[in-house]
């Protein structure tokens, strides 16, 4: 069954005694709850990157660029036994070297360049400020780690202590950190949440 965003708000806030309160608005917990998905995704991101990779074919260039998404590489003959991952260039760089470059949110292919292509990225998480009401599927088995992120955010708005929170936050952290390592079969790195910007997941 789906996990909605508005019950984690909800265990949030009832893990700092403000289920009837109204010092904090419901806007505010819906950044707190974002902010913290948007924490979860970047240790996707920094240690599994293809559990949260997708990728969007295109033939010819400016292609798009999905809003609010981490380019990783760009593939020509994408599906087929010739294919390729090109090379990121400028510009300036552009009419001496094959590959692609950026200008704005659009992507551009060198000079010459016929085929078809793939632009692989990290999508963006599921939030309230997207417009969702449910939690990524892949994020729901670490709901906890939202929920007691976002009550610390909550937390620190009141000026209120919570120390058995951080306590199990670390716990979290280190417990995600390995299952999630371990199922990429990659070495765990460590990652500081509280040096994040909330802004941006990757």
């Amino acid at each position: 069954m789906p996990i909605s965003l508005a019950s984690i708000k909800a265990n949030a806030k009832s893990l700092i005694d403000e289920t009837n309160g109204d010092y904090i608005t419901s806007t505010d917990w819906d950044a707190y709850v974002d902010a913290a998905i948007r924490e979860l995704w970047r240790m996707y991101a920094t240690n599994a990157p293809d559990s949260i990779t997708t990728s969007a074919t295109f033939t010819a260039s400016p292609f798009s660029i999905p809003a609010n998404v981490g380019l990783r590489f760009v593939q020509k003959d994408p599906g087929t036994t010739g294919f390729y991952n090109l090379s990121p260039t400028s510009l300036a760089g552009a009419p001496h070297q094959e590959g692609y470059y950026r200008v704005g949110d659009s992507l551009y292919l060198t000079p010459g360049l016929t085929g078809s292509f793939a632009l692989f990225y990290l999508r963006a998480p599921q939030t309230n400020a997207s417009g969702a009401t449910n939690l990524d599927t892949i994020l729901e088995q670490f709901v906890e780690y939202i929920e007691v992120r976002a009550a610390l955010k909550g937390a620190s708005k009141r000026d209120i202590t919570k120390p058995e929170l951080r306590e199990r936050l670390a716990q979290l952290t280190q417990e995600i950190e390995e299952t999630i390592t371990r199922d990429a079969g990659l070495p765990t790195q460590i990652i500081d949440v509280d040096n994040f910007d909330s802004r941006l997941w990757y």
